[in-house]
């Protein structure tokens, strides 16, 4: 997507079925505009076959993170 400067995919050293996804965005409205995307609809997809619950980071921007942010932008 045009706001992305990056993304990456790490899998864990010790667990190779932790996965790390890291997104890099310039704006805030390119990154509610993928988190609405059917692309980022996959990302949820894997996230509920997790045996764990996924945790999500944000680290720069608005207060609100997590899922609270993806159900709030997701509607």
């Amino acid at each position: 997507m045009p706001a992305c400067g990056s993304c990456r995919l790490w899998s864990g050293v010790d667990d190779p079925n932790e996965l790390i996804l890291m997104e890099q965005w310039s704006s805030e409205e390119g990154l509610e505009d993928h988190i609405r995307s059917d692309e980022f609809r996959k990302v949820l997809a894997v996230m509920d076959l997790a045996v764990e619950e996924p945790e999500i980071t944000r680290v720069k921007g608005s207060s609100n993170g997590g899922m609270e942010l993806l159900e709030r932008i997701r509607g």
